[in-house]
Protein backbone atom coordinates (compact mmCIF):
# COMPACT_ATOMS: atom_id res chain seq x y z
CA UNK A 1 0.00 0.00 0.00
CA UNK A 2 1.46 3.22 -1.11
CA UNK A 3 2.29 5.17 2.13
CA UNK A 4 0.06 7.71 3.21
CA UNK A 5 3.24 10.61 2.84
CA UNK A 6 3.32 9.52 -0.58
CA UNK A 7 -0.20 9.88 -1.35
CA UNK A 8 -0.69 13.68 0.65
CA UNK A 9 2.30 14.74 -1.69
CA UNK A 10 -0.43 13.35 -5.18
CA UNK A 11 -3.39 15.12 -3.38
CA UNK A 12 -1.03 18.26 -3.06
CA UNK A 13 -0.69 18.33 -6.72
CA UNK A 14 -4.14 19.29 -7.00
CA UNK A 15 -3.98 22.87 -6.76
CA UNK A 16 -6.88 24.98 -6.71
CA UNK A 17 -6.97 28.59 -7.97
CA UNK A 18 -5.35 31.27 -5.65
CA UNK A 19 -8.32 33.04 -3.52
CA UNK A 20 -7.64 35.88 -0.93
CA UNK A 21 -9.13 34.29 1.87
CA UNK A 22 -8.20 30.48 1.79
CA UNK A 23 -7.66 27.97 5.25
CA UNK A 24 -6.10 24.61 5.21
CA UNK A 25 -7.01 22.81 8.37
CA UNK A 26 -5.18 19.31 9.38
CA UNK A 27 -7.41 16.22 9.52
CA UNK A 28 -6.19 16.02 13.26
CA UNK A 29 -8.56 18.79 14.05
CA UNK A 30 -11.92 16.66 13.26
CA UNK A 31 -13.63 15.00 16.08
CA UNK A 32 -16.37 12.40 16.20
CA UNK A 33 -19.68 13.81 15.96
CA UNK A 34 -21.45 14.35 19.90
CA UNK A 35 -25.04 13.96 18.81
CA UNK A 36 -27.90 13.42 21.56
CA UNK A 37 -28.92 10.09 22.37
CA UNK A 38 -32.17 9.79 20.49
CA UNK A 39 -29.57 11.38 17.30
CA UNK A 40 -26.67 9.09 17.32
CA UNK A 41 -26.48 6.10 14.75
CA UNK A 42 -25.87 2.58 16.67
CA UNK A 43 -22.40 2.53 15.07
CA UNK A 44 -21.32 5.77 16.32
CA UNK A 45 -17.68 5.82 16.77
CA UNK A 46 -14.24 6.81 18.08
CA UNK A 47 -11.15 7.98 16.44
CA UNK A 48 -7.81 8.18 17.23
CA UNK A 49 -4.93 10.55 15.86
CA UNK A 50 -3.19 8.31 13.02
CA UNK A 51 0.02 6.32 14.29
CA UNK A 52 2.85 5.19 11.74
CA UNK A 53 3.80 8.21 9.73
CA UNK A 54 2.50 10.25 12.84
CA UNK A 55 0.81 13.17 13.25
CA UNK A 56 1.39 14.27 9.43
CA UNK A 57 -0.94 11.88 8.73
CA UNK A 58 -4.10 13.49 9.69
CA UNK A 59 -7.36 11.79 11.16
CA UNK A 60 -7.85 7.95 11.21
CA UNK A 61 -11.37 6.90 11.97
CA UNK A 62 -12.53 3.56 13.24
CA UNK A 63 -16.25 3.55 11.65
CA UNK A 64 -18.70 6.45 11.70
CA UNK A 65 -19.42 9.89 11.50
CA UNK A 66 -17.10 13.37 12.90
CA UNK A 67 -17.53 16.68 12.24
CA UNK A 68 -14.35 19.33 10.89
CA UNK A 69 -14.37 23.04 12.39
CA UNK A 70 -14.75 25.82 10.06
CA UNK A 71 -13.64 28.98 11.00
CA UNK A 72 -15.97 31.63 8.84
CA UNK A 73 -13.26 34.31 8.26
CA UNK A 74 -16.13 36.66 6.05
CA UNK A 75 -18.70 37.22 7.90
CA UNK A 76 -21.30 39.05 6.12
CA UNK A 77 -21.48 37.57 2.53
CA UNK A 78 -24.69 35.43 1.55
CA UNK A 79 -23.01 33.82 -1.55
CA UNK A 80 -21.47 31.10 0.31
CA UNK A 81 -17.90 29.92 -0.15
CA UNK A 82 -15.57 30.38 -2.86
CA UNK A 83 -14.57 26.43 -2.70
CA UNK A 84 -13.82 23.44 -0.20
CA UNK A 85 -11.89 20.52 -0.84
CA UNK A 86 -11.37 17.40 1.43
CA UNK A 87 -8.42 14.90 0.96
CA UNK A 88 -9.63 11.09 1.75
CA UNK A 89 -6.74 8.38 1.95
CA UNK A 90 -8.48 4.86 1.62
CA UNK A 91 -6.57 1.92 3.15
CA UNK A 92 -7.39 -1.39 2.00
CA UNK A 93 -10.52 -2.01 3.68
CA UNK A 94 -13.66 -1.21 1.09
CA UNK A 95 -16.57 1.00 1.48
CA UNK A 96 -16.95 4.70 0.46
CA UNK A 97 -16.46 8.01 1.67
CA UNK A 98 -18.82 10.65 1.96
CA UNK A 99 -18.90 14.54 3.15
CA UNK A 100 -21.25 16.86 3.51
CA UNK A 101 -20.40 20.50 3.52
CA UNK A 102 -23.58 22.58 5.15
CA UNK A 103 -24.26 26.52 5.03
CA UNK A 104 -26.10 26.89 8.33
CA UNK A 105 -28.46 30.22 9.70
CA UNK A 106 -27.52 32.29 12.81
CA UNK A 107 -30.21 30.47 13.77
CA UNK A 108 -29.20 26.80 13.04
CA UNK A 109 -31.45 25.92 10.13
CA UNK A 110 -29.86 24.34 7.50
CA UNK A 111 -29.73 26.52 4.24
CA UNK A 112 -28.45 24.52 1.63
CA UNK A 113 -25.97 21.20 1.50
CA UNK A 114 -23.49 19.90 -0.89
CA UNK A 115 -22.52 16.18 -0.77
CA UNK A 116 -19.28 14.43 -1.91
CA UNK A 117 -18.10 10.53 -1.98
CA UNK A 118 -15.98 8.15 -3.22
CA UNK A 119 -14.95 4.66 -2.77
CA UNK A 120 -10.88 5.50 -3.41
CA UNK A 121 -8.32 7.73 -1.97
CA UNK A 122 -9.27 11.18 -3.78
CA UNK A 123 -9.78 15.04 -3.49
CA UNK A 124 -13.77 15.24 -2.74
CA UNK A 125 -13.80 18.66 -4.13
CA UNK A 126 -17.22 20.88 -3.83
CA UNK A 127 -16.02 23.36 -6.06
CA UNK A 128 -18.00 26.47 -5.76
CA UNK A 129 -21.54 24.62 -5.38
CA UNK A 130 -22.40 25.50 -1.85
CA UNK A 131 -23.41 28.84 -3.00
CA UNK A 132 -25.85 30.41 0.09
CA UNK A 133 -25.01 31.76 3.21
CA UNK A 134 -26.29 33.93 6.18
CA UNK A 135 -24.67 36.94 7.47
CA UNK A 136 -23.16 35.83 11.06
CA UNK A 137 -24.30 32.21 10.03
CA UNK A 138 -22.03 29.50 9.81
CA UNK A 139 -20.23 26.76 7.81
CA UNK A 140 -20.40 22.70 9.10
CA UNK A 141 -18.42 19.61 6.94
CA UNK A 142 -19.54 16.39 8.19
CA UNK A 143 -18.08 12.90 6.93
CA UNK A 144 -18.50 9.74 7.58
CA UNK A 145 -16.06 7.39 6.74
CA UNK A 146 -14.59 3.29 6.34
CA UNK A 147 -12.71 1.96 8.91
CA UNK A 148 -8.94 2.51 9.14
CA UNK A 149 -9.48 5.53 6.37
CA UNK A 150 -7.69 9.27 6.68
CA UNK A 151 -8.89 12.12 6.52
CA UNK A 152 -5.83 14.11 6.00
CA UNK A 153 -6.50 17.75 5.43
CA UNK A 154 -9.16 20.00 3.96
CA UNK A 155 -9.50 23.45 2.75
CA UNK A 156 -12.10 26.19 2.63
CA UNK A 157 -11.91 29.29 0.31
CA UNK A 158 -13.76 32.18 0.99
CA UNK A 159 -14.22 34.85 -1.31
CA UNK A 160 -11.63 37.79 -0.99
CA UNK A 161 -10.63 39.43 2.30
CA UNK A 162 -13.97 40.77 3.75
CA UNK A 163 -14.95 42.78 0.85
CA UNK A 164 -16.10 41.05 -2.17
CA UNK A 165 -19.71 40.01 -1.75
CA UNK A 166 -19.10 40.81 2.09
CA UNK A 167 -22.07 43.65 2.43
CA UNK A 168 -22.21 45.99 5.79
CA UNK A 169 -18.50 44.58 7.18
CA UNK A 170 -15.82 47.55 7.64
CA UNK A 171 -13.21 46.48 5.58
CA UNK A 172 -10.74 48.03 8.01
CA UNK A 173 -11.86 44.97 10.88
CA UNK A 174 -11.11 41.15 10.36
CA UNK A 175 -14.06 39.47 12.31
CA UNK A 176 -14.37 35.45 12.42
CA UNK A 177 -17.45 34.09 13.29
CA UNK A 178 -17.13 30.68 15.29
CA UNK A 179 -19.93 27.70 15.82
CA UNK A 180 -19.60 27.30 19.97
CA UNK A 181 -20.53 23.85 19.19
CA UNK A 182 -16.98 22.66 17.28
CA UNK A 183 -14.48 25.13 19.09
CA UNK A 184 -15.87 25.58 22.65
CA UNK A 185 -14.56 22.58 25.37
CA UNK A 186 -15.32 21.84 29.06
CA UNK A 187 -12.50 23.53 31.09
CA UNK A 188 -12.13 20.54 33.21
CA UNK A 189 -10.95 18.49 30.59
CA UNK A 190 -11.15 15.42 33.23
CA UNK A 191 -15.28 16.28 33.29
CA UNK A 192 -17.00 13.10 33.83
CA UNK A 193 -19.65 14.68 31.72
CA UNK A 194 -18.73 17.14 29.19
CA UNK A 195 -20.69 19.25 27.00
CA UNK A 196 -21.93 18.21 23.48
CA UNK A 197 -24.53 19.63 20.46
CA UNK A 198 -27.70 21.19 20.31
CA UNK A 199 -29.74 19.55 17.41
CA UNK A 200 -27.56 18.55 14.26
CA UNK A 201 -25.88 19.68 12.34
CA UNK A 202 -24.48 21.21 15.57
CA UNK A 203 -26.07 24.42 16.88
CA UNK A 204 -24.39 25.73 20.03
CA UNK A 205 -22.35 23.71 22.30
CA UNK A 206 -24.70 22.84 25.57
CA UNK A 207 -23.16 22.79 28.67
CA UNK A 208 -24.00 23.06 32.46
CA UNK A 209 -20.04 23.89 33.73
CA UNK A 210 -17.29 25.84 32.76
CA UNK A 211 -16.21 26.25 29.48
CA UNK A 212 -13.23 27.40 27.59
CA UNK A 213 -13.41 29.00 24.11
CA UNK A 214 -10.49 29.43 22.07
CA UNK A 215 -10.33 32.75 19.34
CA UNK A 216 -7.80 33.01 16.34
CA UNK A 217 -5.63 35.39 16.40
CA UNK A 218 -5.07 36.41 12.60
CA UNK A 219 -3.44 39.47 12.83
CA UNK A 220 -0.71 40.05 15.00
CA UNK A 221 0.56 43.10 13.82
CA UNK A 222 0.36 45.25 16.14
CA UNK A 223 -1.16 45.70 19.67
CA UNK A 224 -4.22 47.26 19.73
CA UNK A 225 -5.72 44.33 20.78
CA UNK A 226 -9.71 43.49 19.22
CA UNK A 227 -12.34 45.31 18.29
CA UNK A 228 -15.25 43.43 19.31
CA UNK A 229 -16.28 40.06 20.84
CA UNK A 230 -20.34 39.14 20.57
CA UNK A 231 -21.17 36.15 22.43
CA UNK A 232 -24.21 34.42 22.05
CA UNK A 233 -26.05 32.12 24.40
CA UNK A 234 -29.28 31.11 25.40
CA UNK A 235 -30.19 31.06 29.19
CA UNK A 236 -32.40 28.66 31.12
CA UNK A 237 -33.64 30.88 33.38
CA UNK A 238 -32.99 31.34 37.33
CA UNK A 239 -28.55 31.23 36.36
CA UNK A 240 -26.71 33.83 35.56
CA UNK A 241 -23.36 33.64 33.00
CA UNK A 242 -20.14 35.41 33.45
CA UNK A 243 -17.56 35.23 30.81
CA UNK A 244 -13.71 36.94 30.81
CA UNK A 245 -11.83 37.37 27.58
CA UNK A 246 -8.50 37.37 27.88
CA UNK A 247 -5.15 38.68 26.09
CA UNK A 248 -2.11 36.55 27.03
CA UNK A 249 1.41 37.49 26.24
CA UNK A 250 3.34 35.09 24.39
CA UNK A 251 5.50 33.51 27.11
CA UNK A 252 2.40 33.33 29.60
CA UNK A 253 3.86 35.65 32.13
CA UNK A 254 1.24 38.91 31.26
CA UNK A 255 -2.35 38.72 31.34
CA UNK A 256 -4.98 41.16 30.42
CA UNK A 257 -9.01 40.81 30.91
CA UNK A 258 -12.17 41.78 30.72
CA UNK A 259 -15.62 40.28 32.39
CA UNK A 260 -19.10 40.87 31.63
CA UNK A 261 -21.88 39.01 33.49
CA UNK A 262 -25.91 38.52 32.31
CA UNK A 263 -29.08 38.36 34.42
CA UNK A 264 -30.46 35.94 35.31
CA UNK A 265 -33.92 36.09 32.69
CA UNK A 266 -34.29 33.05 30.58
CA UNK A 267 -33.96 33.88 26.26
CA UNK A 268 -31.32 34.08 23.99
CA UNK A 269 -28.23 36.90 25.44
CA UNK A 270 -25.78 38.66 23.92
CA UNK A 271 -22.81 39.68 25.43
CA UNK A 272 -20.73 42.54 23.42
CA UNK A 273 -17.44 43.97 25.16
CA UNK A 274 -16.96 46.33 23.00
CA UNK A 275 -14.23 49.16 24.01
CA UNK A 276 -14.16 47.53 27.03
CA UNK A 277 -12.12 44.42 25.71
CA UNK A 278 -8.26 43.96 27.34
CA UNK A 279 -5.52 45.34 24.65
CA UNK A 280 -3.02 42.74 23.26
CA UNK A 281 0.17 43.41 25.67
CA UNK A 282 2.62 45.43 23.74
CA UNK A 283 4.95 44.05 20.92
CA UNK A 284 3.68 40.87 21.61
CA UNK A 285 3.54 38.93 17.97
CA UNK A 286 2.75 35.64 19.59
CA UNK A 287 0.17 36.70 22.08
CA UNK A 288 -3.29 34.65 22.15
CA UNK A 289 -6.72 35.33 22.97
CA UNK A 290 -9.46 32.87 24.58
CA UNK A 291 -12.22 33.68 26.96
CA UNK A 292 -13.74 31.54 29.43
CA UNK A 293 -17.51 31.46 31.16
CA UNK A 294 -19.03 30.23 34.50
CA UNK A 295 -22.87 29.69 35.18
CA UNK A 296 -24.27 30.16 38.32
CA UNK A 297 -26.37 27.28 38.52
CA UNK A 298 -25.20 24.38 37.33
CA UNK A 299 -28.22 22.02 37.30
CA UNK A 300 -29.58 23.84 33.87
CA UNK A 301 -28.22 23.15 30.55
CA UNK A 302 -26.98 26.45 28.77
CA UNK A 303 -26.31 26.83 25.15
CA UNK A 304 -23.23 28.67 23.79
CA UNK A 305 -24.62 28.99 20.65
CA UNK A 306 -21.80 31.34 18.69
CA UNK A 307 -18.91 34.07 18.90
CA UNK A 308 -17.64 36.78 16.54
CA UNK A 309 -14.51 38.36 16.77
CA UNK A 310 -13.16 41.42 15.33
CA UNK A 311 -9.67 42.20 15.19
CA UNK A 312 -8.00 45.80 14.12
CA UNK A 313 -6.10 45.60 11.33
CA UNK A 314 -2.22 47.21 10.89
CA UNK A 315 -4.36 49.81 8.60
CA UNK A 316 -6.93 50.39 11.58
Amino acid sequence: MRSILGVLALLGAQRSTALADAKVYHGSQCHPSQLTAAQAPADLFSTAVAGGDGVASGRIVSNGYFDCPIVRDVTRNTNGLAGARVMIVADEHPGEAECILSSVSQQGAVLASQTRASAATATLDFGSSLNVSDALGFYHLFCRMPPSWTLARYAVDEYGSGNDGATGKAAEFDAKYYNAAEWCFPSERTAAKPGGYFGYPPDGYTTRTAVTCPIVRDDNSGEAGLQDLEVTLINPGSSAVSCTVYSVSADGTAVESTTLMSSSEAGTLTLEYGEVLPLMQTSQRDGSYYFYCSFTDESRDWIIKGYRVVERTVDD
